[in-house]
């Protein structure tokens, strides 16, 4: 638009005004210079094809090079350990050399059409001296006409080669605008409801989930079918299951990072779907597994979801999740700098901070993803007796990998192959001597840190 919009007009303009001067010198001369005319107008629409296609095809696989020098450099230290650095940079340099590959049959393209011009105004200066010699010959034109029209044609295609270079800009901006513009237009998955409810006081957090069904793309079956399931206001709900059990899901679900594929989640009483989709996520709290930080500083990151939080209110939402000793160890307390995805931090020291986070905000329903999984069980016992403050009089819903969680929880939910198999209190359920009692007794027997390594000694 800087460029090639000025440059183009300023080439038409000149390349109608030679023209015109053209015919008004002498028509006859004029249309022996535009006979190579038609042949430009049949060529170039095959390059626009050719080229267009070539491009396309180059920033895709310039996507596929980049993809894969960014997977290649985070997991620089697994191919370390697996001994495949050789493998990885050979791979690397298969994507690469493709990639010149693709490059060079653009460039290819390029290489013939711009000579094909060059052709054309010779071909046309070649046509313009016979025709002109034989006017002059005849007497029909004067020899300063001839030379004027000859000045004036050496002049014509110089703009149509800048018209030329602008036009080849112009197909690869195209491609790239293309791919960003598709990226624009994709469609979230998730969505405020055409009139949403809008929430704007608190929600007591009665979950209430009927019929509900969720499957992932590409799966034969349901991830998750839950008939009836009711969480009261207020409690703490645990999910326990073996891996792949819908424990997540379910989660996300309530989440609305996914909506169910039938049935209904209802909060309060009203659809979830139907509540406004900012509103209701300011109101949910979560914390995944693998929490994510941003560059800045602790404090930043914990006020992230608040940022108009005073430095009071943040050193109580770490000292609520028992984060302040973990951040008082770092060199700068709160103001020690957190680099990309916080990669400086340890893995517990960034659940803590994302605990915080949450705990800042003060949602009416927590969910936390498996989110003390990265914890030791020392902080993790901290973590949860901060969570539970936190959460008091709140509806939480924690995905728990070890049952010594769900054993502190108000009720526990047994998922097993994404349908619920028992919902009750933890000593209910142990009493029951069904699937949960199964899985805690299991859990029991199995050898702590400690006793495996006196074992192993």
């Amino acid at each position: 638009m800087q460029q090639g919009m000025v440059q183009g007009l300023v080439s038409v303009l000149t390349m109608g005004g030679i023209a015109v001067a053209m015919v008004f010198l002498d028509y006859r001369l004029a249309l022996a210079a535009l006979a190579p005319f038609p042949l430009i107008a049949l060529v170039t629409p095959v390059f626009r094809r050719l080229s267009s296609s070539a491009y396309k095809e180059a920033r895709d696989q310039l996507g596929k090079v980049n993809s894969s020098l960014r997977e290649n450099v985070a997991g620089l230290r697994i191919a370390q350990s697996h001994g495949k650095q050789h493998s990885t940079a050979k791979h690397f340099s298969a994507l690469s050399n493709l990639n010149r590959l693709i490059q060079v049959k653009g460039q290819r393209y390029i290489s013939l059409y711009f000579p094909f011009l060059a052709f054309c105004s010779e071909l046309s200066m070649a046509l313009v001296v016979l025709a002109g010699g034989y006017l002059v010959a005849s007497g029909s034109v004067t020899t300063g006409v001839l030379a004027a029209f000859l000045l004036l044609l050496g002049q014509f295609y110089g703009p149509i080669q800048q018209l030329s270079s602008i036009y080849d800009s112009y197909l690869q901006t195209r491609t790239s605008v293309r791919k960003v513009t598709e990226l624009l237009a994709t469609e979230p998955s998730q969505r405020s409801a055409p009139d949403p409810v809008a929430v704007s006081g608190r929600f007591s957090g009665h979950i209430e989930l009927r019929d509900v069904t969720f499957r992932y793309e590409g799966a034969t079956e349901d991830t998750l079918t839950v008939p009836r399931l009711t969480l009261e206001a207020g409690q703490s709900v645990a999910v326990v299951g073996a891996t792949g059990a819908g424990k997540s899901t379910l989660v996300k679900i309530l989440a609305r990072f996914y909506d169910a594929a039938s049935g209904s989640v209802r909060l309060d009483g009203i659809d979830i779907r139907r509540y406004d989709l900012a509103g209701y996520r300011q109101r949910v709290g979560i914390v995944p597994q693998e929490a994510h930080l941003f560059e800045g500083d602790i404090a930043e990151n914990i006020r992230y979801g608040r940022p108009d939080a005073t430095d009071e209110e943040v050193a109580s939402a770490a000292e609520a999740v028992g984060a302040t000793a973990a951040i008082a160890r770092l060199p700068g307390g709160f103001r020690h700098p957190v680099r990309q995805a916080g990669g400086n931090l340890s893995a517990g020291e960034r659940q803590l901070i994302a605990l915080a986070r949450v705990a800042l905000v003060d949602p009416d329903v927590l969910l936390l993803d498996e989110a003390t999984a990265m914890l030791d069980l020392g902080t993790e016992t901290a973590v949860l007796d901060g969570m539970f403050r936190a959460a008091r009089d709140k509806t939480a819903l924690l995905a728990a990998h070890r049952l010594t969680t769900a054993a502190r929880c108000d009720r526990v939910l047994v998922l097993d192959a994404g349908r619920p198999v028992e919902y009750g209190t933890h000593d209910a359920l142990l009493a029951e001597n069904g699937a949960y009692a199964r899985l805690w007794h299991s859990a029991q027997s199995r050898p702590g840190p400690l006793q495996e390594v006196e074992s192993m000694a």
